[in-house]
């Protein structure tokens, strides 16, 4: 009895010895902005179950070898590179999130353009500029800052308006022409052409100062 006891204890002490979890040395480049692939360089990253970047998921993940992962950011944050396979996670600090210039609107309740490939909702309707990016620093224009915040993003707070002037002056056209505005395929499905039915009262003025701040994308 004692000697089946002990050999199952050596059985025990043998497995659990031989659960070693992940580490990671070195990650390269320590930037990248979505779309962009990382190398991870570590040990026992063989079976790796998960990969993120500043606790955001990539977007996908190759295991080249044990001590190798490629790795693509997806939308992410600064912060911890993570690894996590059946034996534990392994975490290494320094990633820097890289945001390429884009956009975010209030389309669909959030909408936000991608840097890596388009996004592949296309908005087709009514819809406010929320903020947009510019040498990597997101300024908000000031329509909605709650629902940026509410969304996790990180932003230098502004006011922006889309035409601060109280009216446009001109000359009447001449009797019998009319000037159109082309709206959007996607408003009213003609390519770069102007409906006389639906837009002959569309004018300038109020194409430049539609919606909040006149930051109606939609127009």
């Amino acid at each position: 009895m004692k000697k089946h006891f002990l050999h199952l204890i050596l059985v025990l002490c043998c497995t659990a010895a031989m659960a070693i979890p992940p580490t990671i040395s070195t990650i390269v480049p320590t930037s990248a902005a979505s779309g962009m692939t990382i190398q991870i360089n570590g040990a026992d990253l063989s079976g790796a179950t998960s990969v993120k970047f500043g606790g955001m998921a990539a977007a996908s993940f190759t295991i080249v070898s044990s001590t190798r992962i490629n790795a693509v950011v997806a939308q992410g944050s600064s912060g911890q590179v993570e690894v996590t396979t059946a034996d534990g996670t392994a975490l290494i600090s320094g990633f820097i999130f890289i945001e390429t210039s884009g956009i975010i609107t209030d389309f669909g309740g959030f909408w936000r353009s991608t840097g890596a490939s388009p996004n592949a909702i296309s908005p087709d309707n009514s819809h406010h500029l929320l903020s947009f990016t510019y040498n990597n620093v997101t300024y908000s224009t000031g329509v909605n800052d709650s629902r940026l915040t509410a969304n996790g993003v990180s932003f230098v707070p502004g006011n922006f308006k889309s035409l601060p002037v109280a009216g446009i002056s001109g000359t009447t056209p001449a009797s019998g022409s009319s000037i159109y505005i082309a709206l959007a395929k996607n408003v009213d499905g003609s390519a770069n052409v102007g409906n006389a039915s639906t837009v002959s009262s569309y004018t300038v003025m109020k194409s430049l100062t539609d919606g909040l701040n006149g930051l109606d994308l939609g127009t």
